[in-house]
């Protein structure tokens, strides 16, 4: 397949961290379709490659071209914000609702790979992420059952959905555990529950599977973990060798450049050795061994005899996001699910006050 079919934007590196998988072409599409809006600038500017298969990009065709290894095209992190069903998860072709992953190719497609959708049923009991982690992909999170996206992206409910869908998300790019992505997650849908009834609904129905605790996207992966990419929790050791003490967080972008908060510089990686040099202080040079648990080596001063070992853990240096209140308490509403399931019909559940639909 020839990567100019992909939508202008996400052809431009034949490697990525994350793939996000969009489709636009009913109502309920349309909602999550523009909950993926930003997403790729929002993640990059966290140093992350990122591939956005958005509307007719999201075929078939193309899921498989970066999904399929080898080669490793897309190598931490799948987004998905479409239709799904208990086997399912759907894209898009001539504009129709299209399965693009399911319980036969999920090995082949999400194998070492983390998946988050925003879709009905995926991880129903015995569905696609039960299946999905039984054939080697480290974590799904998805809904058990149908669940529900505003259609109307310039609604103020919207927005906060939108919010809460990439609170998840912006955890894992972060370099947190799956556990505090999920209770972030949790947390933003809690702190909206009054706002809608869509918010208390979609979150009984959130579940959140995995191999094993304690992964990240960055220890965890198609690469073996031995990515430098991410942000560390660094102690250092100066001669004459007293003790460890703390450097604060280290991180380490996609572009080359790393950062702390005196400075930062350049750095480069091949196989599990990196080295890194500092901007704001000439001639000091830290190299060491990456693996998918740690960080270790050596630094020392080109320029003098000063020298010392350090050591660093995965972490992530931001601070979590207070929830923005956009609105008050609107009036509860019965759902009715109408999730997709083979060869049925998509509709929209249109009520009184804000148009919705089950994804």
């Amino acid at each position: 397949m020839n990567s100019t079919n992909l939508k202008p934007g996400s052809e431009d590196s034949e490697m990525s961290d994350i793939l996000i998988i969009r489709n636009n072409c009913d109502a309920a599409t349309v909602g999550t379709y523009h909950i993926g809006e930003g997403l790729r600038t929002f993640l990059q500017s966290k140093g992350h490659v990122v591939t956005d298969l958005a509307d007719v990009a999201a075929s078939p065709a193309n899921v498989q071209y970066w999904l399929n290894t080898p080669p490793i095209r897309t190598s931490k992190l799948v987004i998905g914000l479409d239709h799904g069903s208990t086997a399912t998860f759907y894209g898009e072709l001539n504009n129709q609702v299209t399965p693009v992953i399911n319980t036969a190719n999920v090995q082949a497609l999400a194998r070492g790979l983390h998946v988050y959708t925003f879709a009905c049923s995926t991880n129903a009991s015995g569905g696609l992420g039960q299946t999905a982690i039984s054939k080697g992909v480290y974590s799904w999170a998805g809904y058990t059952e149908p669940v529900y996206v505003f259609t109307d992206p310039n609604s103020a409910l919207f927005k906060i959905l939108k919010e809460v869908i990439w609170s998840y998300v912006a955890k894992l790019a972060d370099g947190f555990t799956i556990e505090t992505a999920e209770k972030a997650l949790r947390d933003t849908y809690n702190a909206h529950k009054n706002d809608h009834a869509i918010f208390a609904y979609n979150l009984d129905r959130l579940l959140v599977r995995k191999a094993a605790s304690s992964m990240t996207i960055h220890s965890h992966n198609r690469l073996g973990g031995k990515s430098l990419i991410g942000t560390w929790g660094g102690m250092v050791d100066w001669e004459p060798f007293d003790k460890y003490v703390s450097a604060g967080n280290w991180t380490f972008k996609n572009d080359g450049t790393w950062s702390y908060a005196s400075g930062g510089g350049r750095w480069i990686q091949i196989d599990n050795t990196a080295i890194w040099t500092f901007t704001n202080a000439p001639g000091l040079v830290y190299t060491g061994t990456v693996t998918a648990n740690g960080l270790q080596g050596v630094m020392g001063y080109t320029t003098s005899a000063l020298k010392g070992r350090f050591n660093a853990a995965r972490a992530a240096a931001l601070a979590e996001t207070g929830a923005d209140l956009l609105i008050g308490p609107s009036e509860p509403l019965v759902l009715q699910g109408n999730g997709r399931s083979e060869g049925s019909a998509l509709t929209a559940e249109v009520v009184s006050g804000p148009v919705f639909a089950s994804v």
